[in-house]
């Protein structure tokens, strides 16, 4: 997916995206909410990060250019670190979606996302 949005936003202002004024790039998106979700073979984030996180930020800065700035990131991390540690890594993954929006419904619990689990319990 960043092969798509990059050239997109980056290229020369095509008024689709952004313009260049005065004080610099403008976005011409109408910010809404973006949902991104991220999946590596290994840990970027949080206590055992073995790595520094690049892509957020760099995501946050690209998609920033076009006028989105309401991102919520989700992500599914080692996934190259055996069985065991995916399945972890999804449900972790799956109960931070169902929290994120379940937020958004007043009186919605977890159990009413319950599809999120059993997709991302299914090898």
């Amino acid at each position: 997916m960043t092969e798509a949005i990059v050239p997109l936003e980056t290229r020369p202002p095509t008024r689709r995206t952004f313009t260049i004024g005065a004080g610099g790039k403008v976005g011409l998106l109408e910010d809404r909410p973006v949902f991104v979700a991220i999946a590596s073979g290994g840990r970027f984030s949080g206590e055992q990060a073995r790595r520094p996180d690049f892509l957020t930020p760099y995501l946050m800065t690209i998609l920033a250019t076009g006028g989105l700035s309401d991102l919520s990131f989700f992500s599914v991390q080692e996934t190259g670190s055996g069985t065991a540690a995916v399945q972890g890594a999804r449900v972790k993954t799956a109960n931070a979606i169902k929290a994120h929006f379940a937020s958004f419904r007043s009186g919605a619990s977890p159990e009413s996302f319950g599809h999120l689990s059993f997709a991302c319990a299914q090898g």
